[in-house]
């Protein structure tokens, strides 16, 4: 996994979780604003569907992943519905789908409780990536449902 410098700890626990066959299936990545969360997720969501590491998934057509961004200043109830329908789905050129919500904080109210019913039945095969600079703005049934990889901001390593 093509990570920066002080993800590697973060990394290394989550690739022994992967290979241990004990990744869960939602990841809340979070991190201070501007330290790499969103390259984390790039990086975790590539090495998942054994893509090359220097891709960018954010732009990568590809069948298996789903990389959703915020409309403006919000991810509305749309969003999160396309988001679980590829969900339910099933993988086409691999083990498993990857989904990316970056910002997931800039979920309102209807986007958070529609998120909430693929993260209590998640779909075989399926990974969820949350990424947020503000998780505690995240409900906290969300929260709850997600294993928590929390960034460092470590000057000396940067």
């Amino acid at each position: 996994m093509n990570v920066l410098p002080w993800q590697e700890a973060a990394a290394r626990r989550v690739a022994a979780q992967l290979a241990a066959g004990r990744l869960p299936h939602a990841l809340l990545v979070s991190g201070p604003a501007g330290w790499g969360e969103a390259a984390f997720a790039n990086g975790l969501a590539l090495h998942l569907l054994g893509l090359d590491a220097t891709l960018e998934a954010e732009g990568l057509a590809h069948h298996d992943l789903r990389w959703s961004v915020p409309e403006g200043n919000l991810i509305k109830v749309d969003a999160i519905r396309e988001l679980a329908e590829f969900a339910q789905g099933t993988a086409q050129s691999g083990p498993r789908k990857v989904a990316v919500l970056i910002e997931a904080h800039a979920m309102n109210r209807n986007a958070a409780n529609a998120l909430l019913k693929t993260l209590e039945e998640p779909p075989p095969g399926t990974h969820l990536i949350l990424v947020s600079c503000r998780p505690g703005r995240l409900l906290p049934t969300l929260r709850s449902r997600c294993q928590q990889i929390t960034l460092p901001a470590d000057r000396s390593a940067a």
